[in-house]
């Protein structure tokens, strides 16, 4: 018996030191206030982070801007040799009419939108004040040359001297030279079209006063009409004039044919591009052209410069 109760304490005695630390919490919860250890997976149960790998198919994959200098990829990945830029429809003359004299506008003619000839009056002003003016220096011109000529006739008969034939001379030169100042004034009393177009905007209305400078009217010419265009520098190795242009225009959704006409003088140092101007084949107006109207310029590499 008592041999017994020696080896049941030997075993007592021994048991904190071999039993695990969770077997401690007798009577309780053993996972309460413990943190369990996290418990790592083999490599090769382990997900796979690594990002997707985008497949990139035909020449043109990646550059879908309007203005890339690579080739448009056709169906199946054929690339051909057609390059794309945007593109502005811009007049070739284009102005804005302002006033030469202080005057007080009598009439204009032609209102936004209208259809004009050249030499067509687009302004006209109340200039009775300058006409008045020019008939003054009309009549002292006159008034100097009949003094220049009777001075000439005593001075023929030695009755004056010579210096008083040079006076008279001078002096009808002079109201000769205002006379035409004053002509000049009074021909500003109507401004006429310089070539023929349409009005964008008026700028002023009939019995306005206005100053010398103010802006009254602004023009263009419809049917000169070109299209400008920014390309890569890079395109001057096979960019020539004459080469052959399809502009499709956004507004209208048609196609109108073109030609490089002018190529830019200059490079633009920072984005490498230079300016270039088409002119359009056909009248503008017959093939629905506005100023102002946008779209993308397909160039062919294998077209041909027209002779």
């Amino acid at each position: 018996m008592r041999w017994g109760t020696a080896v049941g304490l030997v075993m007592i005695w021994l048991w904190p030191a071999t039993a695990p630390a969770q077997d401690l919490f007798i009577g309780g919860d053993a996972s309460a206030g413990a943190t369990p250890e996290p418990v790592e997976q083999p490599v090769a149960d382990r997900p796979s982070v690594e990002p997707p790998v985008a497949t990139v198919q035909g020449s043109a994959a990646g550059s879908g801007d309007a203005g890339t200098s690579e080739p448009a990829a056709e169906p199946g990945g054929v690339g051909v040799d057609v390059f794309r830029v945007r593109g502005l429809v811009e007049p070739r003359q284009e102005a804005i009419i302002a006033a030469e004299i202080d005057a007080q506008i009598d009439a204009i003619p032609f209102d936004d939108g209208e259809r004009f000839a050249r030499g067509d009056v687009l302004v006209d002003f109340d200039c009775g004040f300058y006409r008045a003016r020019l008939s003054g220096s009309e009549a002292t011109a006159q008034a100097a040359r009949r003094v220049l000529e009777t001075n000439r006739q005593l001075a023929a008969l030695n009755s004056i001297g010579v210096l008083e034939v040079a006076q008279a001379e001078a002096a009808y030169q002079e109201a000769v030279a205002q006379a035409r100042v004053d002509r000049v004034w009074v021909n500003r009393c109507e401004i006429e079209a310089p070539f023929a177009g349409r009005i964008i905007a008026r700028l002023a209305e009939p019995h306005e006063s206005v100053r010398q400078g103010q802006e009254l009217l602004a023009i263009l010419n419809d049917r000169d009409l070109d299209l400008r265009l920014i390309v890569p520098s890079h395109w001057l190795s096979w960019l020539e004039e004459g080469q052959g242009v399809a502009f499709r225009v956004d507004e209208t959704g048609t196609t109108v044919p073109a030609r490089v006409h002018r190529i830019g003088a200059r490079i633009d140092p920072v984005s490498q591009t230079l300016p270039l101007i088409a002119r359009i084949d056909g009248d503008p107006v017959d093939l629905g052209l506005l100023a102002g109207m946008s779209g993308t310029a397909v160039f062919d590499r294998g077209d041909e410069p027209a002779s």
